[in-house]
């Protein structure tokens, strides 16, 4: 299921599973690695998914549990005369099963199979979850990469500046003011660098935690994020897809056939316990007698009646629970789509209109200095303003790819392809 929506597959849990997880762990990470092999790697290495999808074993065992029928009942008494005087001693032996339960088998194995294909979705939703999380945690570090290169080139330009103020103030060229001011630049700057280092870091733990890194030193994420595609799905169709898509969904469009199946066994279970088999006895004087056993407990009181209305009210409590669940699916889809599109735009402005101004104007400031028409701490000012500019564009690309995991994650795994466009 996780294969056919994220292209991605889970390795099996054996020694030569193991040993191939490690080689391609060491093959992926012997490049910069991208987004989706972050993913891959977290599906070989997490030790939390990993655990995470025990819940399959502990369901599947569930499930088997279900076809069984309970262990045969044996009982055995002895009996000796009061007063003494018998050649013998009385013996009972006699073998019960519980004959309901043994109706009740194919109705609970109903049960048990609509159960595990509950746990299965759920799974299989928490486990893109995860997948959404790496994703976010990717696009992090590699803005964050990028922002610490044009940190580093802001603060060796604002060092320079600061350095060059020393001596033009020693000179008597320039006033203690504007000297003091290229300082504080400067030691603004080497604190928004030290910052960004930080930030790096930590993103970079945490990237390696997800995805089995942590003991790997060497390991590098492509340099710069993409661009975005040339459009995004539409809102309708990215509705259509989280319909049929949504894994919780699912799970909960499952409760009713669960709760209906639940019902039929506990209307069963109103006939109280019925224990049928055989049953022999060896009375006082030696005498053998063998013949049938029933043990029946009568439903005089408890006729499962608390049982079934409690069925009963969970399943339309189930009822209301899907249209909560398919209203909030919409609003997540509708949201993560919005800030998508503010992201996108954010990021058409900066690319399109403020960084080449920037970058313009950093030009411009050049030639003007290069005529002496500018000081060289306009020229630096210029430079730091584009700068500015470019990390703010780094942080929209973040933004926009951001959003778009946060919607693969609201619409299921598989985003619609836009018209025109190949998968």
């Amino acid at each position: 299921m996780l294969e056919e929506r994220s292209g991605l597959a889970l390795r099996d849990e054996d020694r030569q599973a193991d040993l191939a997880a490690k080689e391609t762990t060491r093959k992926l990470l012997q490049q910069p690695i991208g987004a989706d092999e972050a993913v891959k790697l977290a599906f070989l290495n997490n030790a939390g998914l990993r655990a995470k999808l025990e819940e399959a074993g502990i369901a599947r065992a569930d499930l088997v549990q279900t076809g069984l029928l309970e262990n045969p009942r044996l009982h055995a008494s002895l009996r000796f005369p009061s007063g003494g005087g018998a050649d013998h001693v009385g013996r009972e032996l006699g073998v019960t099963i519980d004959f309901l339960d043994a109706m009740a088998l194919p109705l609970r194995r109903k049960l048990g199979e609509a159960q595990y294909e509950q746990a299965k979705f759920r799974l299989s939703h928490d486990v893109l979850g995860l997948a959404t999380e790496i994703k976010e945690t990717f696009y992090a570090l590699q803005a964050a990469e990028q922002r610490l290169a044009m940190r580093r080139s802001a603060y060796e330009t604002m060092e320079a500046a600061a350095k060059l103020s020393t001596g033009q103030r020693a000179a008597g060229n320039i006033s203690e003011l504007d000297a003091a001011r290229q300082q504080a630049a400067s030691q603004e700057a080497s604190l928004d660098f030290t910052k960004e280092e930080a930030e790096v870091a930590k993103d970079r733990e945490r990237l390696a935690l997800l995805i089995g890194a942590q003991d790997i030193g060497d390991w590098k994420v492509s340099e710069t994020l993409p661009n975005p595609p040339a459009s995004d799905p539409a809102l309708g169709e990215l509705e259509t897809a989280a319909a049929n898509q949504r894994w919780d969904l699912a799970a909960a469009r499952k409760e009713p056939t669960v709760l209906k199946e639940a019902l039929h066994v506990s209307r069963l279970r109103m006939l109280g316990g019925l224990n049928a088999g055989f049953d022999s006895e060896r009375d006082l004087d030696g005498k053998l007698g063998v013949g049938p056993a029933i043990e029946w407990n009568i439903p005089l009181f408890d006729r499962q009646q608390a049982q079934t209305a409690r069925i009963k009210a969970q399943s339309r409590q189930s009822e209301y629970s899907i249209e909560a669940l398919e209203s909030q699916i919409r609003y997540e889809v509708r949201s993560a789509r919005a800030a998508l599109v503010a992201a996108r735009k954010a990021v058409d402005s900066y690319r399109d209109n403020l960084v080449p101004l920037r970058e313009k104007i950093s030009g411009e400031s050049l030639k003007h200095y290069n005529f002496m028409l500018l000081g060289v701490y306009q020229l630096l000012q210029a430079k730091r303003e584009e700068l500015d500019a470019r990390r703010g564009y780094v942080d929209a690309l973040k933004d926009y790819w951001t959003s778009w995991a946060e919607l693969e994650r609201a619409v299921g795994g598989k985003m619609p392809t836009a018209k025109g466009e190949k998968p």
